[in-house]
């Protein structure tokens, strides 16, 4: 997927605006100027577990050191991003701030199960619509019991079926079969399978397991009273035969309620990247439909951005939805913040995140934007950390922090910001809409090198009233196509689950996405 998930960072084109200055405006400059010295291979840092320890820092000049209200000390402690900034405050208005950002573990890798993430629910009405040939998993079962005809077994030929009533409804812990099979073999009373079965619905290694049980099996007409059958009946159970063979013939139906079982390489310019979804835990079965949450192992292939980073910083947000409502669609899902976070960190190590902050569009609504007001040029936005989603975010809008995000050069020092947007999605058939607002900004100047970088302030008399001004990502292009390969998964059995008429916004305490929508199983090759 070519900025599919990832577009969320697109929000990330507000910092550009922070740096939108009255012409004549120039960076802080000075003797007594605030300045830090940072001994890191950054000018950021990776910490892989908290508590570890942070690289030494020299702050100067000494003279100001008395008048220092922020110290370096990091703003959080759980893993995600963290902000030391050391900061003097002029007179109650004028600031002079630095800040290093540190992205915090632990970490989720690569190549194990992420923490949960999405939790789907499927109505009753994706089982069994009650359409003769519909789009629901009654038509599949129907499909594969008509292929397991005709067979021969007990010296016995059992006709191709001439009509069918197949009916699935979610239950307790898994889903209730009725079918009725008539059999194309006599005019009057012709061969009859009447079936009364459940499917438990149950979880194995992650994947989705299904298993017929509780088999009730009526058979009549021209094969039950066949002289052979009759004769055999004498010596064994012949209908308990009859229910093991129609039972196994059934079974093969059950494939379709699996997970896919290729993996899905998003971006389509990394054929080679793996994303496979896993169940959390068995589903959840009741009357009003069938839930199930999932999780992603993910395997990144080369190029990489940061190999030095092995996955996002772990978030735990199981993902919740409310009660179904009479009218449900067939398909409600809620997605978490630690799927968001999950996807951010997907999309900055394939360099789907610096390829966006090249893209000629972006850069060219930027520059629109801000007009000539630039006090650097604005070639490109470079992300060089991953940007995390903080927990405390509300009022349906998720906390989406970055870091070490440079904007530009002024000179020899490069412009380094960092701070948080407040991010709004919004899902509307099949394009992604974003929206987000500045809740805080850092900038630093950053020149220097390995182990020596030296920061100092950038734009102090401007940036705290562009962060309390709240800009907006109006007029910037972050509204973008979900790709088909999304909407439209390949199953087993010649089926595809396609997804059509989706929508949904972020809201709730935790927030989180909802979305509704209809879905549904489709022949391979059947456009709906």
């Amino acid at each position: 997927m070519r900025r599919g998930i990832d577009a969320l960072a697109g929000a990330l084109g507000l910092l550009g605006l922070a740096v939108a200055l009255p012409v004549g405006l120039r960076l802080s400059s000075g003797a007594r100027e605030l300045r830090v010295t940072l001994r890191a291979p950054e000018p950021h840092e990776i910490a892989p577990a908290a508590g570890g320890l942070l690289a030494p820092a020299t702050v100067g000049p000494r003279e100001i050191l008395p008048r220092l209200e922020a110290t370096g000390a990091p703003d959080r402690a759980d893993p995600g991003l963290w902000l030391r900034t050391w900061q003097i405050t002029y007179g109650h208005r004028w600031e002079r701030q630095v800040t290093v950002p540190v992205l915090a573990g632990p970490f989720d890798p690569e190549g194990k199960p992420w923490p949960c993430a999405v939790a789907v629910r499927l109505s009753p009405r994706f089982f069994d619509d009650g359409k003769e040939g519909g789009d629901d998993l009654a038509s599949v079962l129907d499909r594969v019991v008509r292929a397991q005809f005709p067979f021969d077994v007990m010296g016995l030929r059992f006709a191709p079926v001439a009509r069918t009533q197949i009916g699935v409804r979610p239950e307790e812990g898994g889903l209730h079969v009725t079918a009725v099979v008539v059999l194309a073999d006599a005019a009057r009373s012709p061969t009859e399978f009447s079936l009364d079965a459940r499917i438990a619905l149950g979880e194995r290694n992650g994947d989705l397991t299904a298993r017929l049980e509780r088999v009730g099996l009526v058979w009549r007409g021209r094969t039950r009273h066949d002289p052979l059958v009759e004769l055999a009946s004498m010596f064994m159970d012949i209908d308990a035969t009859g229910r093991a063979v129609l039972t196994a013939k059934l079974s093969a139906a059950l494939e379709i309620l699996k997970l896919p079982r290729e993996p899905v390489a998003l971006f389509d310019d990394r054929p080679r990247d793996r994303f496979t979804l896993r169940l959390c835990d068995a589903p959840d079965a009741h009357a009003d439909g069938v839930t199930v949450r999932l999780r992603v192992i993910a395997n990144l292939a080369e190029p990489r951005l940061d190999p030095a980073v092995p996955g996002p910083p772990h978030l735990d947000d199981r993902p919740v939805l409310a009660p179904a409502a009479p009218d449900a669609p067939t398909l409600e899902a809620s997605v978490s913040q630690a799927a968001v976070q999950q996807a951010l960190y997907a999309a900055w190590q394939a360099g789907e995140l610096a390829r966006w902050g090249r893209e000629p569009r972006v850069v060219a609504a930027l520059r629109r934007k801000l007009e000539d007001r630039l006090a650097f040029d604005l070639g490109a936005v470079d992300v060089h950390l991953p940007p995390v989603v903080l927990p405390e975010g509300g009022g349906g809008m998720l906390r989406v922090r970055f870091g070490d995000l440079e904007l530009g050069r002024a000179g020899d020092r490069r412009l380094a910001a960092h701070g948080d947007v407040l991010g709004g999605i919004r899902l509307e058939g099949d394009t992604l809409g974003l929206r987000g607002t500045l809740a805080d900004l850092r900038v630093d100047c950053v020149e220097g090198g390995a182990g020596a970088w030296r920061l100092s302030p950038c734009f102090s008399d401007v940036v705290p009233a562009l962060r309390d001004s709240g800009l907006t990502s109006e007029g910037l292009p972050l509204d973008l196509a979900i790709p088909n390969r999304l909407l439209r998964v390949n199953l087993v059995l010649g089926t595809d689950l396609v997804l059509r008429g989706l929508t949904g916004e972020v809201s709730g305490a935790p927030p989180q996405l909802r979305l509704r929508g209809e879905a549904r199983l489709v022949r391979r090759g059947k456009e709906r």
